[in-house]
């Protein structure tokens, strides 16, 4: 147990660190090329271009926004949209990888990201569900963890945070769903000393406004009649068809029985998958109330990223991803609490157990939808390796 312990907290480690980082993007970046080899996919590149080709729909701001991109630069759509998502998962891995050299306490960072749905760990492992725009919410809430794991004042990092947060609410409805979340993220770098109260409160309420007017604008204009007019503006800038048939499909009346695909999904054993892989994965933050002395503090955290997502369970069947979001953001929370002093270790993680832990999340994760993956990134790492063969 002492080599362990001493292991996690060594500088040495950081090679370990690095290494991890670079084996688990592996399977994520490569699948990108891949992409763009075939002319993308339906899920992970259009999703990234639902467009107001047919009038405004939720979703759409983002798709209109890279359209807008590739004719100024006349760089091809496909190649535009996988530079903006290549980009910001490298500057996501980066910051990542920052916050790890930088926290001062790295057996409670470890213990915390040793579950199948921390995103690092569910991306490698489930690359149907990779590059979806909830990764602009993790660069959002990762810069502020950032900014309190180096300390100082980091009016920058806030604002910069706020803005993707605004930019992920106009391009995803889950971000909407974690405005509170992302104040009190802001109410942990005001605490922490990293931005000052009245900026903490302009910032507060733009992301409250944000989170509130995307949401009801989701709500307005959540579906579009027919498919051609939002498919066809990909199609005359060289995208494959195959990008029009599912994120983009979805959105039309009547094209999708959302109730029944739900219903579909839900069976017995995929039930039964979904559960203990939920359950495994929850483990590190469930001990967390054992590791911290503000147990309502935590209660607090975990209710406002998990408890909203619950209603979307009965809507679509994207479970996996739903379970790793709020999974994701309350890691991001305790550790920029922990940084800014208002969670205290009652004690150490057991480094015996953060191995265990680690070892099973990288063997076996949870789908993005409803059931489990054998293997999990080590199994996507190899298999990833066979198909540049």
């Amino acid at each position: 147990m002492t080599y362990l312990r001493s292991f996690f907290e060594k500088p040495y480690s950081n090679l370990a660190l690095c290494a991890a980082f670079a084996v688990l993007s592996f399977p994520v970046m490569a699948r990108l090329w891949f992409d763009y080899l075939i002319g993308g996919t339906g899920w992970r590149q259009g999703d990234w271009l639902i467009n107001f080709g047919a009038g405004p729909v939720r979703r759409g701001g983002i798709g209109e926004a890279l359209i807008m991109f590739s004719d100024l630069t006349s760089l091809p759509l496909l190649a535009t949209v996988l530079l903006v998502q290549s980009s910001l998962f490298a500057l996501s891995i980066l910051v990542l990888w920052l916050i790890a050299l930088f926290h001062k306490n790295r057996p409670v960072l470890l213990f915390l990201a040793a579950s199948p749905a921390f995103f690092p760990i569910f991306w490698a492992s489930d690359l149907q569900g990779i590059m979806r725009k909830e990764l602009i919410g993790y660069l959002a809430f990762s810069l502020l963890v950032l900014g309190a794991v180096r300390g100082g004042r980091q009016s920058g990092l806030a604002i910069i945070s706020v803005i993707l947060f605004s930019v992920g609410c106009m391009g995803n409805i889950m971000h909407t769903l974690l405005g509170g979340a992302m104040i009190a993220a802001l109410w942990l770098a005001k605490e922490g000393g990293q931005i000052s109260d009245g900026l903490f409160r302009r910032l507060a309420i733009l992301s409250a406004a944000m989170s509130l007017l995307w949401l009801v604008l989701a709500v307005i204009f959540s579906e579009v009649e027919s498919l051609a007019p939002i498919c066809d503006p990909l199609l005359i800038r060289g995208m494959n068809d195959a990008v029009c048939q599912d994120a983009l499909r979805w959105l039309v009346t009547g094209e999708v029985d959302h109730l029944g695909e739900v219903r579909a999904k839900i069976t017995m054993p995929a039930l039964t998958q979904y559960g203990l892989l939920a359950g495994a994965a929850l483990i590190p933050a469930c001990l967390s109330f054992f590791l911290f002395r503000e147990r309502r503090l935590l209660a607090l955290l975990a209710a406002i990223t998990f408890l909203p997502m619950l209603p979307l369970y009965v809507l679509a069947t994207d479970w996996g991803r739903w379970l790793s979001i709020p999974y994701t953001s309350f890691v991001f929370l305790t550790l920029q609490a922990h940084a800014a002093g208002r969670l205290s270790l009652r004690r150490l993680p057991p480094a015996p157990l953060t191995v265990i832990l680690l070892l099973g999340a990288l063997l076996i994760t949870h789908e993005h939808t409803i059931g489990w993956q054998p293997g999990g990134a080590v199994k996507s790492v190899i298999l990833t390796v066979m198909d540049f063969r």
